[in-house]
Parts: structure tokens; C-alpha cells; sequence
């Protein structure tokens, strides 16, 4: 859940900041989503009494893995609004994986 939490921050935080370097709406609005999955877990943490790894500092990040993908995301979603729209879609695309993996992974049939 704290990983979570951390992932969740990076890919707000890299939409935000493709979005000011671009000013494409959609990054705002998919920062603007992934501030409230940032929300719904932050609750949890905090309803379990976890320490939060997460805080208010943009671009500041806990785990330096994560650290040094958001670095790298950002540089290259920099390059062009094409390298940013990339960027968007490899963010989506594991977050896509990630949820089939854990629904495989709690079902006893695979689905």
C-alpha cells in the first residue's frame, strides 16, 4: 500500500509537469485523477496508522527508484509533446499490468 501510495505521487507528478511544459489538458486531468487514488490510499495509510511515505513536496520522492524514474519520465516527456503522450501511455500501460497481475493473482482461476 505504501509503494502504491509512491507510484500513484509519481504519476501525478509527472502528468503535472508534462502538463505545465506542454499545457495539453489531458495531463491535467489525469494528474487531477491520479490526486484522488493518491487521496483513497492516503486514508488507508492513515486509517491502519502507517507511516505515509508521501508528501506535500512535488518532485520529491521517498523511494529513490522512484525517484530516478521520475526524473527520467520527465526528462524525456519533455523532449516533445509526442515523447510526453509516450510517456502517458507506458504510465497507463503498467498500471494496466499491475492490475491484471493482481486480479490473477487473487483468483483461483486466473479471472
Amino acid at each position: 500500500m505504501l509503494y502504491v501510495r509512491e507510484e500513484e505521487k509519481l504519476a501525478r507528478d509527472v502528468y503535472l509537469a508534462i502538463y505545465q511544459k506542454w499545457g495539453l489538458s489531458v495531463f491535467g486531468k489525469i494528474a487531477r485523477s491520479e490526486q484522488r487514488y493518491m487521496n483513497i490510499i492516503g486514508r488507508l495509510i492513515k486509517k491502519y496508522g502507517l507511516e505515509d511515505p508521501v508528501t506535500d513536496k512535488i518532485e520529491v520522492f521517498k523511494n529513490k527508484k522512484i525517484q530516478s524514474l521520475y526524473t527520467s519520465l520527465v526528462t524525456q516527456g519533455e523532449k516533445s509533446v509526442i515523447e510526453a503522450l509516450k510517456i502517458g501511455a507506458t504510465i497507463e500501460e503498467k498500471y494496466i499490468k499491475f492490475q491484471i497481475n493482481d486480479r490473477f493473482k487473487k483468483s483461483p482461476k486466473g479471472f
